[in-house]
């Protein structure tokens, strides 16, 4: 029995695993997923080195991604979320390209040590190392290390954003250790889904997050998850916004009965009580949520989103720089920062934090629709224009950037078809009517954009009330109907 027929039999050899991982790493699955690659490249070389003793979620969260040595396992659950989305696109990745690979790679639920394996004993097995060998150059290795250098120097910066990043050990409910770890895994697997913000994944989510509560009726943070999908229906659109309200005001009034003291749970019914512009509530939700633990991004920059809706701009900021400095990984954050610094009309303040992000790498479409907003409200459109195709180059789907990037090139009817377009979504409850008023106010359309204000007005959205700020609607202002609009926005923002 040769060597080589000997090897496929047992352990696939160091090259073949390489091999592998090369395919996997650089296969359309794991196009956009640079936190994961990162971590599936440093835990198979671990292995690969004889260490895999020390892939524990300690060294994972410490090392891998970043968090440093004040990691907190049972506060921070980002390892057990990324392992449950690694296992996921590993089994996408199998599923779609890699039928006929030779090697399997596989991180087994509850372990972050990833296991080898040949999938067949092809009869050519001589031939498939040689090829294997020929196929990886030989500088490969070092290739890797400096890749995932700057992988890790630029983790801090991925797009994907977390449920929350506690700092601080929270106090578990009684019945906790009764959590089943079916349920756990569903809750983890809905976190996953409620990342992306998408409307159907967040559908999905809910799924997740309720059957881990009929496995484990206890479980509060399957609720706050209940909570917290709802309330991104109730802010964003995809969904009755009035059921929104009431389904997640169900889960988070299960959640605080479960645990009183659980600060997510409270931030989460001070979203849905923002969304119902209840913003006392909202407020005193916000800061009960602080008071349990101060260190929650969320509940600072959801109370930083109150304020600004207020008119309170300098506590908004404050609000919102905290948030970012506990967090500052979720690049949501960062673009609400830049949104207040366009209804504060700071806009050069707001171009100059867009510019520091883009240099230090952060993800672009985000901030290039962003800045583009920026310079639009400055009046200078040749650097609008410019960050407008970069967003819409980022992400095609959007029909909004490219909306506005045809507005800045002059091509009116383009716009208006787009818009028009976006109004239908809006119609559907897809997207917020505030989106198509602001295309509409830009392309001078003045009644079309007051009718779609008074829709968002209609159905209570949150951003209807910053139209007493935004210079897109600087046009409109001198005309009754808008003047009567902000009249009625005026009475509820002062109604705390």
């Amino acid at each position: 029995m040769g060597e080589a027929n000997s090897s496929l039999r047992g352990i696939p050899t160091a090259d073949a695993v390489r091999g592998q991982l090369q395919r996997i790493v650089t296969s359309p699955v794991f196009a956009r997923s640079a936190r994961l690659k990162h971590f599936l490249t440093e835990v198979v070389e671990i292995v690969l080195a004889g260490q895999s003793a020390q892939i524990k979620e300690y060294w994972v969260g410490a090392m891998v991604f970043g968090r440093g040595d004040t990691f907190d396992p049972k506060a921070d659950n980002i390892v057990r979320m990324e392992g449950t989305r690694l296992r996921h696109k590993l089994r996408e990745y199998y599923e779609i390209h890699g039928g006929t690979d030779p090697v399997r790679i596989d991180l087994p639920p509850g372990s972050y040590v990833p296991v080898f394996g040949w999938r067949a004993v092809p009869e050519n097995a001589q031939e498939l190392r040689s090829a294997e060998g020929a196929r990886r150059p030989r500088s490969y290795r070092p290739w890797m290390v400096a890749a995932g250098a700057v992988l890790a120097a630029g983790l801090l910066w991925t797009l994907a954003s977390r449920h929350s990043h506690v700092n601080a050990k929270q106090k578990e409910p009684a019945g906790d250790a009764s959590i089943s770890p079916e349920a756990r895994d569903l809750y983890l697997e809905g976190r996953f889904l409620w990342q992306t913000r998408r409307p159907n994944q967040m559908r999905s989510a809910i799924e997740m997050f309720r059957k881990a509560a009929a496995l484990s009726p206890n479980y509060a943070k399957a609720y706050v998850g209940i909570a917290d999908a709802y309330g991104m229906f109730a802010a964003n659109g995809g969904m009755n916004k009035d059921d929104a309200v009431r389904f997640g005001r169900e889960a988070a009034s299960r959640a605080l009965a479960l645990n009183p003291s659980s600060p997510e749970a409270h931030s989460a019914m001070g979203v849905l009580e923002y969304s119902s512009w209840r913003w006392t509530a909202a407020e005193s939700q916000y800061r009960d949520a602080l008071h349990l633990n101060p260190n929650l991004p969320r509940a600072w920059y959801r109370l930083g989103a109150t304020e600004e809706m207020l008119g309170n701009f300098p506590e908004a900021e404050k609000d919102v720089r905290r948030a970012m400095t506990l967090d500052s990984a979720y690049i949501g954050f960062v673009a609400g920062l830049l949104e207040l610094y366009y209804d504060w009309r700071r806009f050069d303040d707001g171009i100059a934090v867009a510019r520091q992000m883009l240099a230090a790498g952060r993800p672009a479409a985000e901030l290039h629709c962003r800045l583009a907003r920026l310079y639009d409200g400055e009046g200078d459109t040749v650097h609008a224009m410019a960050e407008w195709r970069l967003a819409a180059d980022a992400d095609e789907a959007n029909l909004g950037h490219r909306a506005n990037l045809a507005i800045d090139e002059g091509h009116a009817a383009e716009a208006l078809r787009l818009g028009r377009q976006i109004e239908a979504e809006a119609e559907k409850g897809s997207v917020d009517m505030t989106i198509p008023a602001i295309l509409y106010a830009r392309l001078g359309r003045n009644d079309d954009a007051i009718r779609d204000m008074e829709r968002a007005w209609q159905a209570r959205e949150p951003d209807v009330l910053t139209i007493r700020w935004q210079a897109c609607f600087d046009g409109l202002r001198p005309d009754p109907r808008f003047q009567a609009l902000l009249a009625q926005v005026g009475r509820v923002a002062g109604a705390r």
